[in-house]
């Protein structure tokens, strides 16, 4: 998935949690990939470490989390100030690394 945009001076407080489990996991993030890529949505993803085996999808525009949510689910929780902090910074991994760990541990 590609992060979009210059964002260092957004806020990322508008968020989505994923939970990474399930044996359709896989065929989800495919389908979010192509919806964010598709409508050109600026996001960030993130982990957090008391997110415990989710991530967070991190949105400038709450227009955007609540259609991400409506089309893709995943639950909308408030914002988190590390989850805002982490997205704020480009150089953060991207969303099939961020996958990749989590499944991983």
């Amino acid at each position: 998935m590609e992060r979009r945009g210059n964002e260092r001076t957004r806020s990322w407080a508008h968020q989505v949690l994923i939970a990474v489990e399930g044996d359709d996991f896989l065929s989800r993030l495919h389908a979010m990939d192509a919806w964010l890529s598709q409508w050109e949505i600026p996001y960030r993803a993130v982990s957090v470490p008391r997110d415990n085996g989710a991530i967070r999808i991190c949105f400038a525009d709450e227009r955007f989390a609540r259609a991400f949510h409506v089309n893709l689910g995943g639950l909308r929780v408030p914002s988190d100030a590390l989850a805002t902090e982490l997205a704020a910074d480009p150089a953060k991994d991207d969303f099939y690394q961020l996958v990749e760990r989590r499944i991983a541990n």
